[in-house]
């Protein structure tokens, strides 16, 4: 494999595009896309959601994003989300594909999936949603995950609003938001997760995304990150961070592809050699061309709809958590 570090994402896709399904999207010139690019211009908005994930801890008989949930496939619940909204639906999918179509119920018209063949990362499965956008398309993108059931319609409103406050706020300036949480009130996993950089360090707009493996390698290289305004970052204080990174993001469509397509792959492993493209590194780009990314704190009392399971065991226990949570 060619070495992707300095291939952008743009290009690897372009020399790798995606297949369509049979049951979505049978071509370009298909009926159904032209409904579908019909509905995401009506509404000026898409959900695109990743669905294309193994889980490789997910011990089950069902693909994880389908096993059952609260009498659901788990996906189904963010499509239902989606369809409260009136969001159109770009739905990325990779293993167990026909398995997962076949299990979901989705809206004619304003639902297309997207086959990830090659599994190069976040980056990757959000940017092949654009081949299912039309090519003028200007409006939001809000991306989320198939694993995430508490994502309801209600969070989603609430951040398409502070989305579009936001852009009152800072003008032509703003282009994205991401949504985030308290590590201190997470559930698992939460010293893994991805660190929010502030431009205020504990304010002002967001200016990167410190994944976990990063850290850890400042802290064995000793070194520590620097910022272009002079911001200097120790191992230890970006350890130290508290809020973290959903993974969820409202974005304007145009200017959030344009820099996820900049994007250079990060080499994973070296024998043999891996490569994938971070979506969280659309921070950076965004800043690089003067762009305001902003970040929206989940209540504490809310912060269980950012939650997600790695294992059986841990999807049960949310699931006993959002049950609790119905009946109050």
């Amino acid at each position: 494999m060619e070495n992707l570090t300095e291939v952008s994402l743009d290009s690897f896709v372009l020399s790798n595009p995606p297949k369509p399904l049979s049951q979505t999207l049978n071509s370009v010139d298909s009926e159904e896309l032209r409904t579908f690019h019909e509905a995401v211009k009506a509404r000026g908005a898409v959900s695109v959601l990743l669905a294309a994930g193994e889980g490789s801890r997910f011990k089950s008989n069902y693909p994880k994003v389908i096993h059952p949930f609260n009498g659901k496939p788990l996906a189904q619940h963010a499509l239902d989300a989606a369809a409260v909204c009136g969001l159109p639906v770009v739905v990325i999918v990779g293993h167990a594909k026909e398995e997962v179509v076949d299990a979901l119920t989705f809206r004619t018209g304003e639902t297309v999936f997207v086959f990830q063949e090659q599994q190069m990362g976040t980056a990757h499965a959000v940017y092949l949603a654009k081949c299912a956008l039309p090519d003028d398309f200007d409006g939001e993108v809000f991306v989320s995950y198939a694993d995430n059931p508490g994502v309801d319609s209600e969070l989603l409103t609430e951040a398409f609003a502070t989305h579009k406050k936001n852009k009152e706020l800072y003008g032509d300036a703003y282009a994205a938001m991401i949504l985030t949480g308290s590590r201190k009130y997470a559930g698992h996993g939460a010293s893994a997760y991805g660190r929010i950089v502030r431009k205020e360090r504990t304010s002002g707009p967001v200016v990167d995304i410190v994944e976990k493996k990063t850290i850890t390698k400042l802290a064995l290289d000793k070194r520590s990150l620097t910022y272009d305004d002079g911001q200097v970052w120790t191992p230890e204080e970006l350890e130290a961070i508290d809020e973290f990174n959903s993974g969820i993001v409202v974005a304007s469509g145009a200017e959030y592809y344009k820099v996820l397509g900049e994007v250079v792959a990060s080499q994973t492993k070296f024998d043999p050699p891996k490569y994938e493209y971070y979506a969280t590194d659309f921070v950076k780009g965004l800043v690089a061309r003067g762009k305001v990314s902003e970040g929206f704190q989940i209540p504490v009392d809310s912060m269980w709809k950012l939650e997600g399971a790695n294992t059986v065991e841990e999807l049960r226990e949310l699931e006993k958590k959002h049950t609790e949570r119905v009946e109050e």
